[in-house]
């Protein structure tokens, strides 16, 4: 059961109010495991760790759904018309249409700690190096790395990119037979120069890998080389968002840099006193809204010195995680404790 309360402003930030809180839900206390918002679908999601998703409609009138989950989840992504949803746990794949509420499909499939994604437009999964074949019904198993941790899709080769941590290798593998196509190897076994993370660049011959001595590489697929290092910070690096209006946003420790997806070029950069778990970056306003662990909720209007234009406590020592409309206009947080909050954005 949830509770729900309207309130019309708030205090405690830096300057004028820029967010208002308009909305708040409070439930049992859980665990964020990821966050999506579809503004196509007008819906943010929260996965949660161990025993729901709850589906947020972001549209008039606003209300909030669940979906029941059975085991731990590993991961959630939407169809590329954000219609559908497909979420994995450790017993199950799902595929679930938001328009309808129903649930589309659901398959008994093998459990692996490995990174996952949906690929050839919805027509073969891969579980870390593995592929899984829908129509067919066929899963295809490969060699894994010592520790994988990224795995991307090359749609135009009708391919997709693995990353591993200890081999630190990159693999490029077929979406259609999940053959080897490539292999390189980047560093040794002992090196601190390995994979954290995998994402795609300006194009499907071009990927960024992210690295545990928290630098970024932009590295050429088709010859194995990188073409470009970026320097985050000391702490082992990570990817906090996809590819966005050409800007992806990179963290390591508490240092995040907003780089250029196609020239790796650094457009502004951003250190702050606790450590990130999620962000939404509006490139056109060049507006940064960034959780932290701590439980405060902080926006930033970029530039070559960083604003802070405001400054909001969700709930004190509980991870809080946002999702936000591509506008900015509407932030939604969730807390470990909880608690579910609405906020609509004023003009910056």
């Amino acid at each position: 059961m949830t509770w729900l309360l309207f309130l019309c402003c708030f205090g405690n930030t830096t300057s004028a109010a820029k967010l208002n809180l308009v909305k708040e839900y409070q439930f049992s206390p859980f665990e964020v495991h990821s966050v999506l918002t579809l503004d196509k679908a007008h819906k943010a999601i929260f996965g949660l760790f161990l025993d729901k998703i709850l589906l947020i409609d972001l549209s008039t009138p606003f209300n909030i759904s669940t979906i029941p989950i059975h085991s731990k989840l590993v991961h959630i992504e939407s169809s590329e018309k954000h219609d559908k949803l497909y979420f994995f746990t450790e017993k199950h794949a799902s595929l679930y249409d938001m328009t309808t509420t129903k649930l589309v499909w659901q398959k008994l499939l093998p459990s692996k700690q490995r990174p996952i994604t949906v690929i050839s437009h919805g027509e073969a999964i891969t579980f870390g190096t593995d592929l899984y074949l829908l129509k067919q019904d066929k899963l295809i198993e490969n060699n894994p790395h010592a520790l994988q941790t990224g795995v991307t899709e090359l749609k135009t080769k009708q391919q997709y990119a693995t990353s591993g941590f200890y081999d630190s290798r990159i693999i490029t593998w077929s979406s259609l037979n999940g053959e080897l196509i490539n292999e390189y190897l980047f560093e040794g076994w002992f090196s601190k120069k390995k994979f954290t993370n995998l994402t795609h660049a300006k194009d499907d011959s071009h990927v960024i890998a992210t690295t545990y001595s928290g630098s970024a590489h932009i590295i050429n697929m088709n010859k194995g080389k990188i073409e470009k290092s970026i320097k985050i910070g000391n702490d082992a690096a990570n990817i906090l968002g996809q590819c966005s209006g050409l800007s992806l946003v990179l963290s390591s420790g508490n240092n995040i840099k907003i780089v250029n997806c196609h020239s790796g070029e650094v457009r502004f950069n951003l250190t702050t006193n606790d450590l990130p778990t999620s962000t939404h970056y509006n490139s056109d306003h060049r507006l940064l809204t960034v959780g932290f662990e701590s439980g405060v909720v902080e926006r930033y209007k970029m530039g070559k010195i960083p604003k802070k234009t405001s400054s909001y406590m969700i709930t004190p020592d509980n991870e809080v995680y946002i999702a936000s409309t591509e506008n900015g206009k509407t932030l939604i947080t969730a807390a470990n404790n909880g608690s579910i909050k609405v906020f609509a954005a004023d003009k910056e």
